[in-house]
Order: C-alpha cells, then sequence, then structure tokens
C-alpha cells in the first residue's frame, strides 16, 4: 500500500503572524483604503502566534495545493505575482496594529 506523500518546500516557506485579511474584490477594483482606524483593542492576544480568528480569519488562493506547490510557492519569485501593492498592505497593517493592541508600531516589523 503507498503511502501519500506531503511535500513540503522549506527554502520559500515563511512563518509569520497575519494581521490583516485582503479585502479581494476592493484590491482588485485597486482599493486602497482600508477605512477609518478604530482607536481601541479590539482583537484577542490569546492565540499568538496565530491570529484572532474572528478579527483575522485569513483567506486561501485555490491555486496552492499539495499538487502544485512545485509550480507556486516553492517557485522563487512567484508570491510577487499575487502580492498586493504596499500602498495597500501598509493600511492593513496599520489597522491591524491598533485592532490588536500592539505597542510596536513599526509597519517593517509585520508582514
Amino acid at each position: 500500500m503507498s503511502r501519500p506523500v506531503l511535500r513540503v518546500c522549506l527554502s520559500v516557506a515563511v512563518v509569520s503572524v497575519t494581521i490583516g485579511v485582503i479585502d479581494v474584490p476592493a484590491y482588485a477594483a485597486g482599493g486602497t483604503s482600508v477605512g477609518p482606524l478604530s482607536t481601541t483593542a479590539s482583537c484577542s492576544q490569546s492565540y499568538l502566534p496565530l491570529p484572532d480568528p474572528a478579527c483575522t480569519p485569513g483567506a486561501k488562493n485555490p491555486d496552492v495545493t499539495q499538487s502544485t506547490i512545485g509550480s507556486t510557492i516553492c517557485v522563487s519569485g512567484w508570491t510577487a505575482t499575487i502580492r498586493p501593492s504596499t500602498t495597500y498592505t501598509n493600511g492593513l497593517k496599520k489597522q491591524g496594529i491598533i485592532d490588536y493592541g500592539y505597542s510596536d508600531t513599526s509597519l517593517s516589523d509585520y508582514e
């Protein structure tokens, strides 16, 4: 009996805490605004190092599967083909920092 093989691309894989969810329709339409920033923390840090699923549910890319990682996430430069611009993601980072109540407000410290 053959056993399923799980391929993992360690040379490209990056573990990070996500602090924002991309509104795909807004980004696809060229949107860059994330709306008004709140002033109080509304997300729990109790899930760290993972994000609060109520605040940051995340999204899956249907193009990335176990059978396609060799032509997607394990290809150098592939993420540059799908990553939104910093003019969009910086607003998400700012909002996430506020929502989670992080004291570190340096955008470069978040991915």
